[in-house]
């Protein structure tokens, strides 16, 4: 099952890096609509700012943990938005289609993680 969601993760991710955007998704929230919150990154990279043009400036591995700061108000990349995120105590922009919370669903992210 992992191994189906990493690759359904990857294609997303990169597969389809060059599908138009369709806007920012002003109702993504945070746990009981706060944040920050955290959260695992199902891998991948994580950019200076939100959009796949944007500079990579790390990569994150499978269920490697973050916390989730902010929504990007960029558009959305293939129906999720970008989220601002502290990781390895820096910070940077991830998709939220490879972000998965902790405890609770998050609008625009994969799913939840335990």
């Amino acid at each position: 099952m992992a191994l189906k969601r990493r690759a359904a993760a990857a294609f997303l991710a990169i597969g389809l890096a060059a599908a138009g955007a369709s806007g920012g998704d002003a109702g993504a929230q945070g746990p009981a609509g706060g944040f920050p919150f955290e959260a695992r990154s199902w891998g991948g990279i994580v950019r200076a700012a939100p959009g796949m043009g944007s500079a990579a400036i790390a990569t994150l591995a499978e269920r490697e943990p973050i916390t989730v700061l902010e929504v990007s108000n960029a558009p959305d990349h293939n129906g999720s938005p970008w989220f601002k995120i502290r990781f390895r105590g820096r910070t940077g922009y991830h998709w939220g289609g490879i972000i998965c919370p902790i405890g609770a669903k998050v609008a625009g992210t994969f799913e939840v993680c335990d």
